[in-house]
């Protein structure tokens, strides 16, 4: 059954007709409804509730975008929707994905956030090896400069051969380079 909301929203209601509405919000979600459906006519007050809104973000990151603007600035709601899809980043401020700090917890929940980051963090040997990691196709995502450094590539290939493929011209022409990526992943060689 679809909640409908009355025209003074939540204040109208009663405390258990909130926690109703809020358990059949969830349940929608989880049975995998579109956020556009779910969360589209909600009121306001429910978009800026972080504890129903992470809860949203555990069965679909999309519902980043009804989030209320004060929770846009949290990390751990980024964090949440991170290791649900890390696509969701693509709606993250510029600031959070700037941080150092908050990149690299991230890359933890999800090594291909590295797309996402500032091109700083994205020369960071730190990030980027931290990204590695979880990944050696997160290679694709680093700064050129370090798409060329031997140490970085090598970290990449040994974890995924084919990663091979997003280091530079002259490390894939690189015999030993080559060699490492074979031992991790012979679909190189296709």
């Amino acid at each position: 059954a679809l909640v409908k909301f009355r025209p003074k929203g939540l204040l109208a209601m009663a405390a258990s007709d909130v926690t109703v509405v809020r358990a059949d919000l969830l349940q929608r979600l989880k049975q995998g409804e579109s956020c556009r459906l779910v969360l589209g006519p909600c009121p306001p007050e429910l978009l800026a509730d972080k504890d129903l809104m992470l809860k949203a973000l555990e069965f679909n990151a999309y519902a980043v975008e009804y989030l209320a603007a004060p929770l846009l600035e949290e990390r751990e709601i980024w964090m949440t929707a991170t290791k649900q899809n890390f696509h969701a980043l693509r709606s993250c401020s510029a600031d959070l994905l700037g941080d150092k700090e908050t990149a690299l917890s991230l890359i933890e929940a999800d090594a291909f956030a590295l797309r996402y980051l500032s091109p700083e963090l994205r020369s960071d040997r730190e990030v980027v090896l931290q990204a590695l990691k979880g990944t050696g196709l997160a290679l694709e995502f680093a700064s050129a400069e370090l798409r060329a450094e031997r140490k970085v590539v090598e970290k990449a290939v040994q974890k995924d051969g084919l990663a091979l493929e997003f280091a530079s011209l002259e490390l894939q022409k690189d015999e030993g380079i080559a060699l490492e990526a074979v031992k991790s992943n012979t679909a190189v060689i296709r």
